[in-house]
């Protein structure tokens, strides 16, 4: 019987892969859609499971008292689970009042999506950056393999390390922007 990987070792997979090549535009917002993030996640863990929780008359939302409306989708990877409540909102991250099925499956899509994030696919997306950390680390590798001792000595002195993988994601992104990109 395999061994099960850890949510470390998950996150560790996931979060390395850029998924840039797959965003989309809603609004003004870019977005992985859930087929795209079901594609990634069933190749590198294919005995990947999720389900939309219902309410007590079996419809995948939850309404409050002034009908708006969240879903819950719980995502499970070799048996870890990470579960995400979110609401129905609109392309401009409205909330919506008395949401239709569509708006209602779309909520559940993005719940999906931002569950995968939680096990670390996509999940820069959701601290606004613009590629994974370890593009950023691979970036700043290779501009200080490229440079001479002096500048070498400059930039490591500037982030207090020379070691890259104590760099914060803004000291590598202000190394890019002085040295190239």
């Amino acid at each position: 019987r395999a061994i099960s990987p850890t949510k470390k070792e998950i996150w560790d997979k996931l979060s390395r892969i850029d998924v840039a090549e797959f965003l989309e535009l809603r609004g003004n917002y870019l977005y992985l859609p859930w087929g795209s993030a079901w594609d990634i996640m069933m190749q590198h863990y294919p005995s990947i499971k999720f389900y939309n929780h219902l309410n007590e008359a079996g419809y995948p939302a939850f309404f409050d008292g002034c009908n708006y409306a969240m879903v819950r989708v719980t995502v499970i990877v070799d048996g870890i689970e990470v579960t995400e409540d979110y609401m129905v909102t609109d392309y401009r991250n409205n909330a919506i009042e008395n949401p239709d099925p569509s708006d209602v499956n779309d909520a559940l899509k993005r719940a999906f999506v931002k569950c995968c994030a939680y096990f670390g696919l996509g999940q820069y997306l959701y601290r606004g950056e613009s590629c994974p950390r370890s593009t950023l680390r691979q970036k700043v590798n290779k501009i200080l393999e490229n440079c001479n001792k002096e500048e070498f000595k400059n930039i490591t002195k500037w982030a207090e390390t020379e070691r890259v993988s104590d760099m914060t994601d803004t000291q590598l992104k202000k190394i890019i922007e002085r040295k190239g990109k």
